[in-house]
């Protein structure tokens, strides 16, 4: 199915149809990334003040690490519904929630959770850390003490690029799983 072909089958049912699982992805994906930049900014924070400076850049991952693994209550649960809504598996939210809940039990909201930890906790350490990385080395480089919206830009995206790249794979395994019934 080429992309093509895909928009004019979804456009058959209309607009709303491109919005399937927009409201599980929404409020999943608000809320899991203030817990995980949360944490994160947190994380970075008690690093400064108790890690050896020459420890830092490396710490920077530890966090990121973290930040994913305690907002993932969150989001797995979100992602699922989202992409089993895509998938057309239920025909909306609420009766999505409770064919999982009645059928396959409340631990089925976490199907692909393990997945979800291999692909994204290796992301978002990549995403933050070398996000961070980058970021520092063109203010090093440019001899300025903070960074400008220019570096930020470069640096997000030469991460996105890298990010993506690296941990597609593993994103191909995590749908694959979550996107199976049952």
């Amino acid at each position: 199915l080429g992309i093509m072909e895909a928009i004019r089958s979804i456009s058959k049912s209309g607009l709303p149809a491109f919005y399937e699982g927009v409201v599980p992805y929404a409020i999943a994906d608000g809320l899991s990334g203030a817990v995980k930049f949360g944490i994160y900014e947190s994380a970075k924070t008690w690093c400064a003040e108790n890690v050896r400076e020459d420890w830092i850049p490396a710490s920077r991952f530890a966090c990121a690490a973290a930040a994913f693994v305690a907002c993932s209550v969150i989001l797995v649960p979100g992602e699922l519904l989202k992409q089993r809504l895509q998938a057309g598996v239920y025909p909306g939210l609420i009766a999505g929630i409770r064919t999982i809940a009645t059928k396959e039990g409340p631990r089925a909201f976490f199907t692909g959770y393990g997945a979800t930890l291999f692909r994204d906790v290796p992301y978002t350490m990549l995403e933050l850390g070398v996000y961070d990385l980058l970021k520092n080395a063109a203010v090093k480089v440019r001899r300025r003490t903070t960074s400008r919206p220019v570096d930020e830009l470069f640096a997000a995206a030469a991460t996105g690029g890298i990010v993506g790249f690296a941990t597609n794979p593993l994103d191909v395994v995590k749908t694959r799983m979550m996107t199976s019934v049952g």
